[in-house]
């Protein structure tokens, strides 16, 4: 049997190698990357909640840390009991995560992430990415003549 193997040439070794590669990973399932998922325990029974004044809360902690909360809004308010602190909730600072209200609350700020404040600011600072396909074109451009 030694004796067979020294006599296959490599091309033939490497073709052997990649049916038997082709073979098991067909029979093996593909997983699916389903991206970002929200805790299990948070979204049971989230549905019924949010027809409730309720709304998934993504805390970010003074050390760096995030948590996710499923609270209630109370007067365009929302309670953290962790710091004893409350938070705005109004209309303007609540975003979209699939078909869940969800806001953004810093525990060092009183008020919430606000995507139009953070788009001024960007706007006016130059920061926006509308026009990096239109500078990425020119520049292909002007090195292709």
């Amino acid at each position: 049997m030694v004796y067979e193997e020294r006599n296959r040439s490599m091309s033939e070794k490497l073709d052997e190698v990649l049916t038997h590669m082709n073979e098991s990973s067909n029979g093996r399932r593909k997983k699916k990357d389903r991206g970002f998922e929200l805790p299990k325990g948070m979204m049971f029974g989230a549905k019924s909640k949010i027809k409730k004044n309720h709304c998934i809360v993504q805390v970010i902690n003074d050390n760096g840390c995030v948590d996710f909360k499923l609270l209630p809004i109370h007067n365009n308010m929302v309670y953290i009991k962790e710091n004893e602190s409350y938070h705005i909730a109004t209309a303007d600072y609540i975003l979209r995560y699939k078909e869940f209200p969800l806001l953004i609350i810093p525990t060092f700020d009183s008020e919430p992430y606000n995507i139009k404040k953070n788009f001024k600011e960007a706007d006016a600072e130059g920061r926006l990415t509308t026009w990096q396909k239109y500078y990425i074109n020119v520049m292909n451009l002007s090195a292709l003549m």
